[in-house]
């Protein structure tokens, strides 16, 4: 078992402001995540994703790791300007590491949800389902997408709508991420997908 204090002076060293966002309440939760990290020195470089998204909050580095995926895929492209679609932005916690990583993009964010408390030109929410294939077609009607990430449901049913809806909104080149696949079952209408790779 780490001890507390020990986790806060060694997490501190690699984020300062990391203290002002974990109480003594939740650092267990946060510290397994955070050591297996900082084991892998993700935190060398401030401005790295992994470093971006702890200081936002997303799940998408503590209860998952995907966050190394999506820095390995986008860091060359980071710079340029281009066009994302997350499907379940909820708080809008990934929204605002994608408008930080991300700082010529235009972020768009659907949820079922209300819009997260995020005022920044580059950021637009639309509050719809991701099994409403009009809504999202209109959504995405002006010009291809470079980057989508559905986040949304995790429901192997809407995951599919979504992509039937969205993939031919993808410019060449682009990506399409899902998130959370729930099965080994699950796998098998990916994977016959041409240029799928599996995480």
């Amino acid at each position: 078992k780490i001890d507390p204090s020990m986790f806060m002076r060694e997490l501190a060293t690699y984020h300062p402001s990391a203290q002002e966002r974990i109480s003594s309440e939740n650092w267990n939760v946060v510290g397994e995540w955070v050591v297996t990290l900082t084991a892998n020195k993700v935190y060398e470089s401030g401005n790295g994703l992994p470093a971006i998204g702890w200081h936002c909050g997303t799940d998408k580095g503590t209860a998952h790791s995907y966050l190394p995926i999506y820095e390995k895929t986008l860091a060359l492209i980071r710079e340029k300007p281009l066009r994302l679609l997350e499907i379940g932005v909820w708080n809008g916690a990934s929204a605002r590491m994608w408008l930080e990583y991300l700082p010529n993009a235009n972020i768009i964010g659907i949820d079922i949800l209300n819009a997260p408390r995020i005022r920044n030109p580059r950021f637009k929410f639309h509050q719809v389902s991701q099994t409403d294939k009009d809504a999202l077609a209109k959504i995405a009607a002006d010009e291809s997408l470079d980057i989508i990430i559905d986040d949304g449901s995790h429901f192997a049913k809407h995951q599919r709508i979504s992509f039937e809806a969205l993939w031919s909104k993808v410019r060449p080149g682009g990506w399409y991420f899902v998130e959370d696949i729930q099965s080994e079952s699950e796998l098998a209408y990916w994977e016959k997908i041409p240029g799928v790779t599996i995480h």
